[in-house]
């Protein structure tokens, strides 16, 4: 999935740096997104989507320091965890819903 994501960006130094943040941070919010979804494979989604996010809008991050950096990628990936369980859980009710 990494060559997905480094076929996005333009330069060498985007996936150098680019390779660099995948590797500091994938085992954290891999965490992040498990700790909301409690699901193995949709906390393994949500972190792909967060670096496909990441590696689409990565000329935007060129200026940011490390704590912006770090704190940008924490808060995309526990917002998207949290979309996606509140999209589950509502999809779970009205199935329920539906077949009373």
């Amino acid at each position: 999935m990494l060559g997905v994501y480094m076929a996005l960006l333009e330069t060498d130094e985007d996936r150098e740096r680019f390779n660099s943040l995948y590797l500091r941070y994938r085992d954290q919010l891999y965490r992040i997104a498990l700790s909301v979804m409690k699901d193995v494979c949709a906390a393994e989604d949500i972190v792909s989507d967060v670096f496909m996010t990441i590696a689409q809008n990565f000329e935007k991050l060129r200026g940011k320091t490390e704590e912006e950096l770090n704190g940008y990628v924490v808060i995309i990936t526990r917002n998207r965890a949290i979309d996606v369980y509140r999209r589950q859980k509502t999809e779970a009710e009205r199935v329920s819903f539906d077949d009373a």
